[in-house]
């Protein structure tokens, strides 16, 4: 979006919800942020130049999703390959609603390499200011509040919603020489065709045993998965505690991965382009992580049909157009529905994932080899 009208268009410098406003009441132009109207006594400053706001959709400060926070950075690769839509030199980028990286390894990994991807396209320059508009933590309201605001003359915002990054060559070939370029400066093969299968269980307890997750989504018959496989699957998982070069090495070290749907599969876009990836899942919830692998590795499959470890019993079956459905009450059961299930732990069939993963006799196991 762009507005070359003489008054500024405006957003909050505390990143909650609902601050993206222009000073005009008859405003109907469609942004991903809902708009109100901007206080009279608002403080404000004023960015002179090309300002360009991404957003990576409900991170507070020290939240560690590398989903979400691809949802922002890689429309920064876009924005850098788009060279018709968005201008050059930016002068600020809003990263709204994004963590703070400076404590979180990977994310400062794959900063270094966008943000080395925008100053070659020239997207950026040595002076492009970043801000990050975030709540400090996940109990700060994302309510609309007074506060700060930024206003700019000139604001591009990001359109597209759900990708890392999107599905088109020349952005997944712009991304790939620049990971190519941070693999080889840590020594880390860029074209490695690793065999072993893995599967991967999120762990269920972190250190000093509080939780790790809200919702563990977690295999609960692994020993069966594991030896589905031949030579048998291992075992893996990862945190953000580990270095950047510690997670990107381990996406780099199997051909086939199993998991339930979860953000680590992020990391799919470390791993080598000829690998397998299956997730499973109890009912179709969540088709996120499917969008995006398709267009990272050689097959992303969708396994459907395992069975919850305790028994859900809502419905998640439509009955009428999408959109009404959605906006009904009907349709917001649904939708807790299908989180009810994507947070579940699961039982994964044998039978199911053998089919899925191509295997026509109940007796075969998966060699990896083959991957």
């Amino acid at each position: 979006a762009n507005d070359q009208s003489s008054e500024p268009l405006c957003v909050s410098w505390t990143g909650h919800d609902g601050v993206f406003a222009r000073r005009a009441a008859n405003d109907s132009a469609e942004h991903p942020l809902r708009m109100r109207p901007l206080p009279s006594m608002a403080r404000t400053e004023h960015i002179h130049g090309p300002v360009l706001l991404v957003n990576c959709w409900r991170q507070y400060r020290h939240r560690t999703n590398p989903s979400h926070l691809m949802h922002g950075l890689g429309s920064l690769i876009a924005a850098a390959v788009i060279k018709d839509v968005v201008p050059r030199n930016i002068t600020t980028v809003l990263l709204h609603q994004c963590p703070a990286i400076e404590h979180w390894p990977l994310a400062a990994a794959i900063w270094k390499m966008v943000r080395a991807a925008a100053l070659e396209k020239q997207l950026f320059t040595a002076s492009t200011r970043v801000l990050t508009l975030s709540p400090v933590d996940r109990n700060v309201s994302f309510a609309s509040v007074p506060g700060r605001f930024l206003c700019a003359r000139e604001l591009f915002v990001q359109k597209q919603a759900g990708y890392w990054l999107e599905c088109r060559q020349p952005i997944l070939t712009l991304w790939r020489a620049h990971l190519d370029g941070w693999l080889a400066a840590h020594r880390l093969a860029a074209d490695k065709r690793p065999t072993r299968a893995v599967v991967w269980q999120r762990p269920e307890v972190q250190e000093g045993g509080a939780s790790a997750y809200w919702a563990p989504r977690r295999i609960v018959n692994i020993d069966r998965v594991i030896q589905l496989f031949e030579p048998p699957a291992v075992v893996v998982s990862a945190s953000e505690k580990m270095s950047a070069v510690q997670q990107v090495a381990l996406f780099r070290s199997f051909g086939v991965v199993i998991s339930i749907h979860g953000s680590h599969l992020t990391g799919l876009l470390f791993a080598p382009p000829h690998i397998v990836a299956v997730e499973v899942q109890s009912v179709l919830s969540d088709l996120t992580f499917f969008k995006n692998g398709q267009c990272l590795v050689r097959r992303y499959v969708l396994s459907v049909g395992h069975t919850p470890q305790h028994p859900l019993t809502c419905d998640i079956s439509r009955s009428r157009n999408v959109i009404e459905f959605e906006r009904s009450k009907e349709g917001a059961r649904s939708m807790r529905c299908r989180l009810k299930h994507k947070n579940a732990n699961l039982v994964v069939n044998a039978t199911i994932l053998r089919r899925d993963l191509g295997l026509s006799c109940s007796m075969c196991r998966y060699r990896t080899g083959a991957a």
